[in-house]
């Protein structure tokens, strides 16, 4: 199913200027430079450890004024994405960040 989804995504944004890293995210954010890059997604392990690791790692490589995105900021697993989520924006002064009205709702704010 991973790999369906990956070969689909690379079919819809063929001709874009993308580059895909299909790796554990920890072997990813060794290979991405600070600061490079317009957006980035974080839809991985759903515990607060793991969350906010990905939440530590990927935010720095994000230029200031591009965007830190997630997926499934509800409440389930012990509240993993959520808790992360709250601590992170306020443990670095983040007081504008925003929430999809979905079931499976998303989270993002512009990088300082």
């Amino acid at each position: 199913l991973c790999d369906e989804r990956f070969a689909r995504a690379q079919q819809k944004l063929a001709g874009y200027d993308v580059e895909f890293l299909h790796m554990k995210s920890l072997a990813a954010a060794l290979t991405v430079p600070d600061g490079s890059l317009d957006f980035v997604y974080i839809d991985g392990d759903h515990r607060f450890d793991a969350i906010m690791l990905d939440l530590i790692l990927w935010s720095r490589k994000v230029r200031p004024g591009g965007i830190v995105a997630g997926h499934d900021f509800f409440e389930f697993y012990k509240a993993g994405v959520t808790t992360a989520v709250r601590a992170y924006t306020q443990a670095h002064g983040i007081t504008q960040w925003y929430v999809t009205k979905e079931k499976e709702a998303s989270f993002l704010w512009v990088q300082p």
